[in-house]
């Protein structure tokens, strides 16, 4: 989270019902327990969701309780909220800017980077922080369980 021109602390409450949360490490994880987090509902609201935040398009509440809301001053100007999509591999490339339906922002792949930031109209949201992004190459998804007990599922066969 970034505002105006600082980044707050990292999310650190760990709690998780759906399968996207934080280690307390900056990173969204990704790994479902669920439908109600893969695929579709692989959402950036779910994320805020899983430890009692949300966001939506003109604020969002922080794992402190903090909720953080458009229109204060901000270098003089007022506070939007902004997304940044980024390529965590490759930061060049300007980003994704998203300020509409945040909720439902869908985490598409491995490896994206988002600064969701409370800045100016005229000013875009920075790259995440580098040794944020860092964390990504000590994360095996191999290694990932779950607490959660398995889906039960069901087979069926065609005649």
């Amino acid at each position: 989270m970034y505002v105006c021109d600082t980044f707050r602390s990292k999310i650190v409450l760990e709690t998780d019902p759906n399968g996207i949360h934080s280690h307390g490490d900056g990173l969204i994880h990704i790994h479902p327990f669920n439908k109600l987090a893969s695929g579709r509902d692989a959402v950036l609201g779910e994320f805020f969701a899983a430890f009692g935040g949300f966001i939506d398009d003109q604020s969002f509440m922080l794992d402190t309780g903090e909720t953080v809301v458009e229109g204060f001053d901000c270098g003089g100007e007022p506070a939007v909220l902004k997304v940044a999509r980024f390529d965590a591999d490759d930061l060049s490339p300007e980003p994704e800017i998203l300020t509409e339906d945040l909720a439902n922002l869908r985490l598409l792949k491995n490896r994206e980077a988002f600064t969701i930031a409370m800045v100016p109209e005229s000013v875009d949201p920075p790259a995440p922080r580098a040794e944020r992004l860092s964390f990504l190459d000590t994360v095996d998804p191999n290694l990932l369980q779950s607490d959660s007990p398995t889906l039960a599922t069901t087979t069926t066969t065609a005649d």
